[in-house]
């Protein structure tokens, strides 16, 4: 049995949300480290989520203060 962790610092908010096709990163939670790319709001199951394809076909459902805009290395 686990429980989830529960951080006082829930990151950074992003204004307007995450659009589709937004590649971002997972700062923390259970896909830490994960990079994928948003697919869609809905169904909005809890608000302020984002659906996030980290493989493809796959979308998880991702709170978006857990989430980081994924800068492409240069």
């Amino acid at each position: 049995m686990s429980f989830a962790h529960h951080d006082r610092n829930p990151g950074p908010a992003r204004a307007g949300g995450f659009p589709n096709g937004l590649r971002v990163r997972a700062h923390s939670g259970r896909f830490t480290g994960g990079t994928g790319v948003v697919v869609d709001r809905a169904p909005d199951l809890r608000p302020g989520s984002v659906w996030v394809e980290f493989s493809p076909g796959h979308p998880r459902l991702v709170p978006g203060y857990r989430l980081d805009v994924d800068e492409p290395d240069d």
